[in-house]
């Protein structure tokens, strides 16, 4: 796989483990992909008809928020850029308000990337009383739209310092990407242990105070993540799991 541009690297800034990442944009060529390809990349499958959740809890203004995501493989997508996508429901919600609804849409190329081709993105939101008040589609961004283009969602690829763009819609300013930080890792979700473990670093160019660390287990794709961390990287301030497979 060739890259529009030059290889990361990933770094120390000074005594503080923050990376300094200068991303890659994958090079994007729908002859690639395969008609009906299923997603089975193992760091990241998407099979239809399949179910998870994921929970964690955090502290807001004093407050514990208790915030639950339930993302369901609904099947074919749209067909964005020439290719027929995958669509991922993610459901969001704090407490017993559900507060956004997403669909991804994502495939997997001949050589096994999966590949991320943008979001449909409804938010809601309520009253001091948990009224609704109203939507928006804030975040909701597609490639070939606005000048934006797909990214990697899983690379195939994994080396440690490896930096890529997951998404690059600059003009909606979805600019997420990822750094591969551990690969062959063992790491904890959820009170049971994995191994094979890759932990990638994640952050945007459009807000650089959003960083996190998402896990990834080999044949079974996300199992958790370490998210608003501190700039030291030393403290999250939610851990989100997925429920045991």
């Amino acid at each position: 796989m060739k890259y529009e541009l030059s290889l990361a690297a990933l770094a120390l800034m000074s005594a503080a483990p923050a990376f300094a990442a200068d991303p890659e944009l994958p090079v994007f060529d729908p002859a690639n992909f395969a008609a009906g390809q299923v997603i089975d990349n193992p760091f990241l499958p998407f099979i239809s008809g399949t179910t998870y959740t994921v929970t964690g809890k955090r502290t807001d203004e004093g407050e514990t928020v208790h915030e639950k995501s339930v993302i369901t493989v609904q099947g074919p997508g749209p067909v964005i850029e020439g290719v027929t996508t995958v669509s991922v429901l993610d459901e969001a919600w704090e407490n017993s308000l559900l507060v956004e609804k997403t669909f991804d849409y994502y495939a997997q190329d001949r050589a096994g990337n999966v590949w991320y081709f943008g979001e449909d993105v409804i938010n809601l939101s309520y009253d001091d009383d948990d009224r609704p008040t109203g939507t928006d589609d804030h975040g909701t961004w597609r490639a070939g739209v606005n000048g934006a283009k797909p990214g990697f969602a899983m690379p195939v690829a994994r080396e440690v310092g490896h930096a890529y763009f997951q998404e690059y819609a600059v003009a909606d300013e979805a600019t997420d990407y990822g750094v591969t930080e551990t690969v062959d890792g063992t790491f904890e979700a959820g009170g049971r242990s994995y191994s094979g473990v890759l932990r990638v670093f994640e952050s945007s160019t459009s807000e650089p105070d959003a960083r996190e660390f998402k896990y990834y287990a080999p044949g079974i794709g996300f199992i958790r993540a370490d998210e608003e961390l501190s700039p030291d990287l030393g403290k999250a301030g939610m851990v989100a799991v997925r429920a045991a497979p």
